[in-house]
């Protein structure tokens, strides 16, 4: 599975960013791609008001590429229980939700603290969880 998560920050670009870095990412993601979120991600990108991420993730979700991360699955991720994280508390489901992806990738805009907890975490099944801030297409696809 091609997939990767967008961390909050990062998705409010959508659909007009005006990093071409980005603008190659959204345009990869709405072609090809597949968005992993969790519950607590898709409340955060409605608290955005942007009709815009809600029709497009309606539009991954009927094409089969909207990878939906269940509260009982962060719950029941426990390799976690001795890592020390620096970022947000409320931030942690969305550190889970990229350990339970496929690719364990995360795009984010902004916050450090929650990208070097993805960084400095240990191999989740044999793969390195990886976050970064300027997604190149060596990364995502």
């Amino acid at each position: 599975m091609n997939d990767v998560v967008v961390d909050t920050n990062a998705m409010r670009l959508y659909p007009k960013p005006k990093d071409p870095l980005f603008k190659d990412f959204f345009h990869w993601l709405h072609n090809d791609g597949v968005l992993t979120l969790s519950m607590k991600l898709r409340q955060e990108y409605g608290r955005c008001r942007n009709d815009h991420i809600v029709i497009f993730l309606d539009s991954l979700r009927r094409v089969g590429r909207l990878n939906e991360i269940t509260n009982h699955m962060l719950n029941d991720f426990k390799q976690d229980s001795h890592f020390h994280y620096t970022c947000n508390i409320e931030d942690i489901p969305h550190a889970r939700t990229v350990f339970l992806s496929a690719r364990k990738k995360l795009i984010l805009a902004g916050d450090a603290k929650l990208g070097n907890d993805i960084n400095n975490f240990p191999k989740v099944n044999g793969i390195k969880p990886e976050a970064r801030r300027n997604p190149g297409s060596d990364f995502y696809s």
